[in-house]
């Protein structure tokens, strides 16, 4: 299982901000094991937010190419977040977030000896600070039992937003030929020369 972990440079100046922002905005469990969840998108006005979130989005496109192939590594954005709270002895069970690219996991607060994450079956020890960086389709969970309190994280999940592609690849309805184009506009197919407008294309942008 592959999983990048990248270090917010200014993890120390946002973690007490972003730590009351979670706790004051719990709005129910969010499983069975005791966890505690806000809802999702509800901070683009919150500057403390928006400067994580801002980070996260300017790194994205070194990152998306060890998880796939794509000509547009600046069109996966942030879409989804929401915070995650652990009172003591909570955990979440196994899911994933698929049909996401990405799930990331930037750790806010992790008191000594917190439950760990679990992606794939492997074991990762995050430390406050850290953007921990799984497929969309790892299944992944934190186990409970633990007698740690406050354990804190904001969730977030990446996908391909298409207003941010330049490159895309088109299929000419007429011949099924196959092609790249760098402008969405009306398609000239050098194959059999038929012009197609755009909004008949097969359109895709991977």
């Amino acid at each position: 299982m592959k999983y990048l972990i990248r270090k917010c440079p200014f993890a120390s100046e946002i973690k007490d901000d972003l730590f009351d922002l979670v706790v004051k905005n719990i709005d129910h469990h969010a499983s069975s094991h005791g966890s505690q969840q806000t809802k999702w998108r509800q901070w683009q006005d919150v500057p403390v937010f928006m400067r994580l979130f801002d980070w996260i989005n300017d790194i994205i496109p070194s990152i998306i190419t060890e998880f796939r192939n794509t000509e547009n590594p600046q069109a996966y954005k942030v879409n989804d977040y929401w915070g995650m709270l652990y009172p003591e002895g909570a955990g979440t069970h196994e899911h994933c977030h698929h049909p996401s690219a990405m799930s990331l996991g930037y750790y806010i607060n992790y008191p000594k000896g917190s439950a760990p994450f679990i992606a794939g079956g492997e074991t990762i020890i995050p430390e406050e600070g850290d953007l921990v960086i799984i497929h969309g389709d790892t299944e992944h969970s934190v186990p409970k039992g633990y007698n740690t309190k406050d354990r804190c994280m904001i969730a977030l999940n990446v996908n391909f937003i298409m207003r941010y592609a330049n490159v895309y690849s088109v299929m000419c309805p007429n011949c099924e030929h196959v092609d790249k184009i760098y402008e969405l506009s009306s398609y000239g197919c050098p194959k059999c020369n038929t012009i197609t407008p755009k909004e008949e294309l097969l359109i895709t942008c991977e």
